[in-house]
């Protein structure tokens, strides 16, 4: 019995330590130049859409809308993203919510909300 109550609290620590590594994931807009995360950036062993904001920030775009988006629009050079992301390694990734072509306004980028 005590050998079962001690691995008991040694799975609950083990948990709780687990459970307290994992990133937040927070909302985020980006105005951005459009790249390949392989071709372009050599992060993924697979081409991947990225997005590279003004300030070198790099993210992996992921998702449905993502697919629809660059579907219709292969030739996207620069865009505004907003999304959910999380830290992939290096890399963060973002599972995007909504994706337009950028404007000439659009030159910053938008701060986290």
């Amino acid at each position: 019995m005590k050998k079962l109550f001690v691995s008991l609290v040694t799975l609950a620590f083990a948990v709780t330590a687990y459970a307290a590594e994992e990133p937040k994931a927070k909302e985020v807009t980006a105005t951005g130049e459009v790249l390949c995360a392989h071709c372009d950036l050599s992060v993924k062993t697979s081409c991947q859409n990225a997005v590279k904001t003004g300030d070198g920030v790099v993210y992996l775009l992921t998702g449905e809308k993502t697919k629809k988006f660059f579907a219709k629009h292969k030739d996207a050079k620069k865009v505004v993203v907003t999304g959910t992301t999380k830290a992939d390694g290096e890399n963060t990734e973002m599972e995007v919510t909504a994706i337009k072509m950028a404007k000439k306004d659009d030159a910053k980028e938008k701060k986290e909300s």
